[in-house]
């Protein structure tokens, strides 16, 4: 047990230290765009309607064929961070949409490398 937790640990720092690189590869590979928020809305993913709520972001912009498009932000971070009216940084790379603030890039990263490390201490003890 303690050498699979070890393992996972691992991993999952890897995997952190991973998706920050890619996203910011991502970003430096983007165009920069501005959206504006049009709205906060409330969504469920569970086709049973037990997963609980979670609040999204809607950030409408233009594209680069200049179609309007509307994004929806799944970090619930951003729905209590941002207001509606807000303008907001994005990467649009191809058909691909990342929010271009700390917050969209760091958050999952952080911490998934947070529980790498716990998951770290308790497999060392």
């Amino acid at each position: 047990m303690k050498y699979y937790l070890l393992f996972m640990s691992i991993c999952l720092l890897l995997g952190a230290l991973y998706l920050v690189y890619y996203r910011l590869k991502f970003i430096r590979a983007s165009q920069i765009i501005i959206g504006n928020v049009v709205g906060i809305s409330n969504m469920n993913y569970s086709a049973e309607n037990a997963g609980g709520m979670s609040k999204h972001i809607k950030v409408a912009y233009i594209n680069s064929e200049g179609k309007d498009k509307i994004y929806t932000a799944d970090n619930s971070l951003l729905a209590y961070l941002c207001k509606e009216g807000q303008s907001l940084k994005l990467a649009l790379n191809k058909d691909k949409v990342l929010v271009n603030t700390v917050v969209g890039i760091y958050t999952a990263p952080v911490f998934i490398f947070i529980f790498g490390l716990v998951v770290f201490l308790f497999s060392s003890q």
